[in-house]
């Protein structure tokens, strides 16, 4: 199989630091990912989304009438009903703490691999 001669060069090792470096980054978002989810579980604080955003998600909401937006949709689904019921603003924003963090790690994580992998097979 004929090869081009960018890709006859060796890997420096400024490369090779560099894609073991990503990595390393990857594997240590994981584990918190995976941390942070189990802090979820075990506390019982895991949240049903009530209004998917992928891209904004990542963001807690930034004013007290956004969190009464999305209190009330919660307020709406039968996990409330079951589980938290009374619990007011104040509890939902708690709770809402590592279910977000969950939600945006996940998202950094998605944002990482890709601008990354791009790099990678554009072979910045």
């Amino acid at each position: 199989m004929p090869t081009t001669p960018q890709r006859q060069q060796e890997m420096t090792p400024a490369h090779r630091r560099l894609i073991s470096g990503w990595l390393f980054l990857l594997c240590f978002m994981l584990l918190g990912m995976i941390a942070i989810g189990g802090v979820t579980r075990l506390t019982g604080s895991g949240l049903s989304i009530m209004d998917w955003q992928p891209v904004s998600g990542m963001i807690p909401p930034l004013s007290h009438a956004e969190w009464e937006r999305l209190f009330a949709l919660y307020q709406t689904i039968p996990q409330y009903h079951l589980q938290h019921e009374g619990f007011g603003l104040e509890g939902f924003q708690k709770f809402s703490g590592p279910s977000g963090s969950t939600a945006s790690g996940g998202g950094s994580w998605g944002l990482c691999c890709c601008f990354h992998s791009c790099g990678l097979w554009s072979g910045a």
